[in-house]
């Protein structure tokens, strides 16, 4: 057997395999069968098991293996993998089913004992888990905690992941017997997959403490997350211009759409169109719903108008509406208005972002500018959005508009960085709905909307974030919409720092962010996510700084997928080939 090490893990690992424990492994493929409320669930998957050896465990024959294993009660000799005789007790004297392992480490702690689990194919709309039950043999002594690693790999190399990846780590101890459910993520979706457990020591001592796996299987559990595609202000567009951005939208394999449902009333019409554009491709809209003008008294001038720190913090000179001030019999009409429109066309809308970051002051006109808000203000501001909240969802959800769309939560902003014109902590801002004049308005949301913009080199701060939202509100009945997420252009630079890397260097880097943010929402443990929308198909909005541009380079927006031409830059083929969410 050749043994390699691990550029990125520096772990040894075992490229050959041998000994078939559990008979002949045959190819396999998921089956659906229909479930009494008339869905399609799959059935678990029982893995098949290769044996392999610990790479220094090479005088140990395959021969000497099924001897042990024939059984007898003998324990496995150290760096071996057998089968459980029926009866072999462990972790207080519970039984193991005789298709069960028994996995003992090599004496020196720095080795490891290997199991390999083939996976032929899954239905790649499901997120995958591997399940299984372990603990520690009872031999009738002390025994010291086992190290266990979860690691997966492909013969297929796609860019942004590494040969073996580990995707857990864990320490058992004797006497407790766990069971393991741990999301594949994107490796579900990836041909000549295969799944190992490392087992070694975790302590340099003379005891073989033994592994005893069982009830190996897989199961399948909600469907992926769904790709979405952001094109804000598209209705300011060009009628040729929305047909090419849409349809370039739809063919990044995109299920969903979000544009802004906010524009003048006199543009109702154009956003009509883009509603009956993104369902004629194929996507479902969601509708983002936020003041304009028309929602307030005539005469209404907006906070911060004309603030030159405002300006230089979000942009422009407007300033920005305050909810506290919405005139709500104009903010109903007008909304009424543009939502009987798309409905007198015959189309339909699947969901409504209400707000947009309405924990800063950019989007919020309650929240101070110069500094942290006060505990009074954080009250107000609360109030004035559960109204607007209320409100939209009264219209949204009268019978005779979309009476079964999902409402979902402002897009939180304010999730890794934190300044003065930040609220603090925007979850804590959302719990303040659940209890307001003795009304939970959170009840009227199906979702919970957050941004995640993670840095490109270090996606930590967007899993953190998206545990501590789950745990801050522990909501199984909500799922978390990522309404916004993806990579600023401007942050692969040379060595230099002074200029972007060649188009072809920029693509790639960029492919691995797309796509290491896309497996880090695949694999969340810990709440259910609905569609994640990347910024943006294009943004207009913010060039990029024409000294950073390379010699001959037609990149021109930080967050745009698409180049001065339209044309889609070579990143985007991650979405049409990796993250489909059909079975293409």
């Amino acid at each position: 057997m050749k043994v390699i090490k691990d550029k990125f893990r520096s772990v040894y690992l075992l490229v050959g395999v041998g000994l078939f424990l559990s008979g002949c492994i045959q190819p396999f493929s998921t089956s659906a069968q229909e479930s009494s409320s008339g869905q399609n669930e799959l059935e678990p998957i029982n893995l098949p098991v290769l044996f392999a050896r610990s790479p220094n465990a090479i005088n140990l024959s395959y021969q000497k293996i099924q001897t042990d294993f024939g059984g007898e009660l003998t324990p496995p000799a150290s760096g071996a993998v057998g089968s459980a005789p029926a009866g072999y007790s462990y972790g207080g004297n519970k039984t193991v089913e005789s298709q069960g392992l028994l996995i003992a480490p090599p004496v020196d702690r720095n080795d490891f004992s290997k199991v390999i689990f083939p996976i032929v194919r899954m239905a790649p709309q499901k997120t995958w888990n591997i399940n299984f039950k372990a603990g520690i043999a009872n031999l009738g002594s002390p025994t010291a905690p086992l190290v266990l690693k979860l690691v997966v790999s492909s013969n297929d190399q796609i860019i942004g992941e590494k040969a073996w990846e580990i995707l857990k780590t864990w320490t058992i101890a004797a006497g407790v017997e766990e069971s393991v459910s741990f999301p594949l993520g994107l490796w579900a979706m990836r041909s000549n997959l295969v799944v190992a457990l490392q087992v070694q020591k975790q302590s340099a001592t003379s005891e073989s403490p033994i592994l005893v796996l069982s009830d190996l299987k897989l199961t399948a559990d909600e469907n992926r997350p769904e790709l979405g595609m952001i094109r804000s202000g598209l209705v300011w567009a060009s009628q040729q211009d929305r047909i090419r951005q849409i349809l370039g939208a739809a063919q990044t394999g995109a299920k969903w759409f979000r544009d802004g449902f906010d524009r003048p009333l006199n543009g109702v019409s154009d956003f009509v169109e883009i509603v009956r554009l993104a369902n004629a491709n194929g996507m479902k809209m969601l509708a983002l719903v936020t003041p304009t003008i028309h929602d307030f008294d005539s005469g209404y001038v907006a906070a911060y108008h004309d603030s030159a720190d405002f300006q230089s913090l979000c942009g422009w000179m407007g300033g920005i509406p305050k909810y506290s001030e919405i005139n709500y019999s104009k903010f109903r009409a007008r909304l009424q208005g543009q939502i009987a429109a798309v409905k007198a066309a015959g189309l339909e809308i699947e969901a409504f972002e209400i707000g947009n970051e309405v924990d800063w002051v950019c989007f919020n006109g309650d929240l101070p500018l110069d500094r942290m808000p006060s505990e009074l203000e954080l009250q107000a501001a609360a109030k004035a959005y559960a109204f607007f909240l209320l409100n939209a969802a009264t219209v949204i959800h009268s019978p005779a508009n979309f009476p079964t769309a999902k409402i979902v939560t402002f897009g939180m902003a304010n999730i890794v960085h934190v300044s003065r014109a930040h609220i603090p902590d925007p979850g804590a801002f959302l719990r303040r709905l659940e209890n307001i004049e003795g009304f939970d308005f959170l009840m009227l949301a199906d979702g919970l909307g957050t941004h995640v913009y993670t840095d490109a080199y270090d996606l930590s701060g967007g899993r953190s974030v998206l545990e501590k939202n789950a745990s801050d509100f522990g909501l199984p009945a909500k799922s978390w919409w990522v309404t916004e997420w993806g990579y600023d252009t401007t942050r692969y630079k040379t060595s230099n720092n002074l200029q972007l890397l060649p188009d072809d260097e920029l693509a790639q880097k960029r492919a691995e962010s797309f796509l290491s943010f896309l497996h880090m929402a695949n694999s969340q443990p810990v709440e259910k996510l609905g569609p994640i929308f990347l910024y943006a198909y294009r943004s207009p909005y913010e060039p990029i700084a024409p000294s950073l541009i390379p010699s001959g380079s037609k990149r021109f927006e930080r967050f745009s997928l698409v180049d001065v031409d339209g044309i889609p830059y070579p990143e985007v083929d991650i979405f049409k080939t990796r993250y489909r969410f059909d079975s293409k």
